[in-house]
C-alpha cells in the first residue's frame, strides 16, 4: 500500500457515515472505468476506492489556490458538495435532560392536553413534584418537534 493510499484510507476512517457512503458510491461508479486486465476483482475495487477518495479530497482542496480563472459553475458545485459534507458531520446528541423528560412524556402530555397547563406551568409542576428542573422553552421545543413528526407522515 502506498503512502498516499494509506493517507486516503485514514482520512476515510475519520469521516462520518454519510461521507463514507458517498465514497462507496463513487467507488462503484469508478470501478467500471478501470480497464487494466491484470487486476483481479478485489484489486479493481481497491483501485476504484483510491480513485474515488482522491477525487473527494480534490474537492476539499481543489479551490485552495488563488486563481481568478475558476469556472463559476465548478466553484458552485464544489461548494455545494462541501456544504453537504459539513451537514453530514453534524451529530445530534440527545441531551440528558431531554432523555429524562422523554421518560416522563406521558405525564407532560396529560398535563398539556388533559389539564390544559401551559409549558411554564408544566415546567413548574415538574420542578415542584418531580424534582426535575427544565426550561419551559425546552419542553415547548420538544413538543413542537414531536407534533411536526406526527404531521409529516
Amino acid at each position: 500500500m502506498t503512502d498516499e493510499a494509506s493517507r486516503l484510507l485514514k482520512w476515510l476512517a475519520r469521516q462520518p457515515d454519510p461521507i463514507r457512503i458517498e465514497a462507496m458510491g463513487l467507488m462503484v461508479a469508478s470501478y467500471h472505468q478501470i480497464k487494466e486486465e491484470h487486476l483481479n476483482q478485489a484489486e479493481k475495487y481497491y483501485a476504484a476506492l483510491c480513485t474515488a477518495l482522491k477525487s473527494m479530497r480534490q474537492v476539499e482542496h481543489g479551490l485552495a489556490r488563488k486563481s481568478p480563472d475558476h469556472d463559476l459553475k465548478a466553484v458552485a458545485k464544489i461548494t455545494k458538495i462541501q456544504a453537504a459534507r459539513i451537514r453530514a458531520q453534524r451529530t445530534r446528541k440527545s441531551s440528558p435532560k431531554r432523555k429524562q423528560l422523554m421518560g416522563m412524556w406521558g405525564l407532560v402530555e396529560q398535563l398539556r392536553t388533559g389539564e390544559n397547563l401551559s409549558f411554564r406551568e408544566i415546567a413548574r409542576f415538574l420542578k415542584q413534584y418531580k424534582h426535575f428542573e427544565i426550561s419551559y422553552i425546552h419542553i415547548r421545543n420538544i413538543w413542537a418537534e414531536l407534533e411536526a413528526e406526527h404531521e409529516d407522515p
